[in-house]
């Protein structure tokens, strides 16, 4: 009745035996139900075109085909434990369907890879073909992935530019060119994020979802009461806010234990490296002993142990935390989700700065005592002299800045678009080994049955390719865009932060994310399920911990610049010469620098100085330019032009059919008769148009007929029981000329 239709295949892949359910949905089934869809949206979202756009996406028919999977029968009501879009689900502890997914179409992804890959960035007509593609979140996270590669380019020259400064002999130069450079990357990070608003919301409406509706999907955990929702009608899922507070403990809690443990390992980390330069560090030892150290176990502990293992420890611990908190929709549930994942992830990717640049250097500088009698909890004394000061730390920590940048960059490209595709390589040849077995051990056995859909099933199926094909992406996960996101994300702050202590920072990240902008088409078809598209604004919860990344970064880079490194010493250039009045309020004779108490004075002056630019450029910077303000004004305006078009047209439909009711009952003879013992009230004239219409829509007179009749032209005298049958078909224009007269005025039909 859904116009669904189904083949069961047997299916067997690796040992494993399944039943194999394809699924079609006829054209005319997918089309009522796209059109039932576009009609709901029109309720809510008034920038929608008053009529869907033709012909359909390729994304547009498997969101109807997965509602005619998923959605319940009856409005208002949902299935149980069961997310949109998925069939999959259990029954206690048996799995009823194991997965249900769409099929990638190869061919298509491979004319698209093909187009793509040959472009330096995407302009709208590509990105619009993968919207019509993939959907919407598939294609904003491109959109944005697009829009970094655009905004790198100009950074990443600059940071040229400034690597190549610090070889100037001019003196001052550099420090000025530092505190000058170091603004404009956290101004850079600022723009990047508003303009990126601005984008999106082009996009939004370019693709016709900047009113969306995002789906409420019900969250098949969440345990509370149904309530009527006032607003939008129907019922939705209700708990009292003050009901998650003892949750919302329980996620403190769990966060400030994961915190805890990365401390822990950082320390462990930094302990190692403080040792290593100590022990290293000299003419004395190996230099390979020392750079194996340095930028290979150290590093490697740090980003596999700390960036990468913490990362999947926390995300895991973050979604059941936020499944205890019993959101009702899932994406109050992702919200939440994204925003403790972010949190660590910043503690997670800064950490070692922190430790380094504002607990250790400031240690060194201002510590009087022997370092070497320095005993540190579990590891004892790191510190082998006393000749290791301020500035040799200051430089150990860039070149570490540096050694983390580069081989997180190169680990996560590797991590994201390369070591899945060969483990998916992997596990896809030995399924063609196990079907070439299967199918030499039935030519043996010399005309026993097919071994199934896994062994190569019957040549002449028509399905047998499909069938393949689906035992394939079974073995498959489901592709999400969080991964790609955090890694976009967690760069650009880095970018914001590291440019002025390693400036080719830019460079390495406009690199990575153009092969990222050409592979990632390659991960998602050939690594990952293909799922159902989904209908978002943006890029959702990652929009807004962009720009809490940027305006945090400007106290780092500040911080860098003051406290981690002596290029703040520029502002006291003028007191420098011993000979001036200032020169021994501002500068310490014994170390030569400017004391830490004034550099502190100039962190929280300048720090505050970007922080107003931050402001201003964030909330006074409208989030919509002009144009896109009057193409949504022309989109609602045209909606509801075609809405009261389209209203007019159904009225007048309706008072074309009551006339040509009205005009067949008079050549009635019970019409003649009614005309010739019409009371004076039947000759009353109905004032408007609408009250027609409403008149018109009544089949048969019933009480509640007359009490609206009565209320619109006043009580009538009893008529009839023939006039009160055909009293809802009255027409004035019947009236005799006495009656006429009477009234002094004429009245159209």
């Amino acid at each position: 009745p859904r116009g669904l239709a189904f083949k069961t295949r047997p299916a067997e892949s690796l040992g494993k035996h399944h039943t194999l359910i394809l699924i079609k949905a006829t054209g005319e089934a997918v089309r009522r139900e796209h059109l039932r869809g576009y009609r709901e949206r029109l309720r809510v979202e008034l920038e929608l075109a008053w009529k869907p756009p033709s012909p359909m996406t390729t994304a547009d028919r498997l969101s109807a085909v997965a509602r005619l999977l998923t959605d319940h029968p009856v409005p208002g009501q949902s299935h149980v434990g069961l997310e949109r879009g998925q069939l999959t689900f259990k029954a206690g502890d048996l799995d009823i369907v194991e997965a249900s997914f769409p099929l990638h179409d190869r061919a298509v992804n491979a004319r698209l890879h093909a187009e793509l890959r040959r472009v330096y960035v995407l302009n709208d007509e590509q990105l619009t073909a993968l919207r019509n593609h993939y959907g919407e979140e598939m294609a904003f996270y491109y959109a944005f992935l697009n829009f970094s590669c655009t905004w790198l380019a100009p950074m990443a020259g600059l940071g040229v530019l400034f690597f190549l400064l610090q070889y100037s002999d001019a003196d001052g130069v550099y420090e000025l060119g530092y505190v000058l450079f170091a603004s404009l990357s956290v101004i850079w990070g600022a723009l990047v994020y508003v303009f990126w608003r601005r984008r999106s919301h082009e996009l939004a409406v370019l693709w016709d979802v900047s009113s969306v509706q995002e789906v409420e999907d019900v969250n098949p955990a969440f345990r509370g009461a149904v309530v009527a929702d006032k607003v939008h009608g129907g019922a939705r899922p209700h708990v009292p806010y003050w009901s998650r507070l003892p949750a919302f403990s329980h996620t403190a809690f769990h966060m400030v234990i994961q915190v805890l443990v990365l401390i822990v390992l950082e320390y462990c980390v930094y302990a190692h490296w403080v040792w290593l330069n100590e022990t290293y560090d000299n003419p004395e030892s190996s230099i390979v002993v020392y750079y194996l150290h340095s930028f290979v176990l150290n590093s490697l502990l740090y980003i596999f142990l700390i960036m990468y293992g913490q990362y999947v420890v926390w995300g895991i611990v973050a979604w059941w935390c936020t499944g205890k908190e019993n959101w009702p929709s899932m994406r109050l549930f992702h919200r939440n989700y994204v925003a403790y994942v972010f949190v660590f992830i910043w503690l997670d990717g800064y950490m070692w700065s922190l430790i380094i640049g504002f607990v250790h250097i400031p240690l060194v500088e201002t510590y009087e005592g022997d370092l070497t009698e320095v005993v540190f909890p579990i590891w004892g004394r790191l510190f082998r002299t006393n000749d290791h000061d301020a500035d040799y730390w200051m430089a150990k920590h860039d070149s570490t800045i540096i050694a983390m940048l580069s081989t997180n960059q190169i680990a996560g490209l590797l991590a994201e678009n390369v070591a899945p595709i060969v483990v998916v390589w992997y596990l896809h040849r030995n399924l063609r080994a196990h079907r070439a077995k299967l199918a030499k051990r039935r030519e043996q056995q010399q005309g026993s049955p097919g071994g199934g859909t896994g062994g190569g099933g019957d040549p002449t199926d028509p399905l047998r390719a499909l069938s393949m094909q689906a035992v394939d992406e079974w073995w498959l996960l489901g592709y999400s865009t969080q991964d790609d996101y955090y890694d976009t994300t967690l760069f650009i702050g880095y970018i914001a932060t590291y440019t002025v202590i390693w400036p080719v920072t830019p460079l390495m990240c406009w690199v990575n994310n153009h092969v990222e902008l050409r592979t990632d088409l390659i991960k998602i078809n050939k690594a990952w399920r293909r799922n159902v598209p989904r209908r978002v604004t943006g890029i959702g919860s990652w929009q807004p911990a962009l720009g809490i990344s940027i305006g945090l970064s400007t106290f780092l880079v500040v911080a860098f610049a003051t406290i981690s490194t002596r290029h703040a010493e520029v502002f006291f250039r003028l007191s420098q010469n011993p000979a001036h009045p200032d020169h021994d309020y501002y500068w310490n004779r014994d170390t030569g620098h400017v004391w830490l108490s004034y550099r502190f004075v100039v962190l929280f002056i300048w720090e505050h100085l970007l922080a107003a630019i931050l402001f201003l450029i964030y909330f006074f910077m409208p989030p919509l330019s002009e144009r896109v303000r009057d193409v949504r004004h022309l989109k609602a305006k045209r909606r509801v032009d075609a809405e009261r078009r389209e209203k007019e047209e159904e009225l007048r439909r309706e008072l074309q059919g009551a006339e040509n009711q009205a005009r067949g009952f008079r050549s009635t003879p019970s019409g003649q008769r009614i005309l010739a013992t019409v009371s004076p009230w039947g000759t009353a004239t109905l004032e408007s148009a609408e009250t027609l219409r409403r008149i018109a829509k009544q089949k048969e007179y019933t009480e509640g007929t007359q009490r609206t009749l009565e209320e619109t032209i006043g009580k009538p005298p009893p008529l009839g029981p023939v006039s009160r049958a055909m009293a809802w078909a009255w027409d004035p224009g019947a009236e005799t000329a006495d009656a006429t007269a009477r009234r002094n005025h004429n009245h159209k039909e």
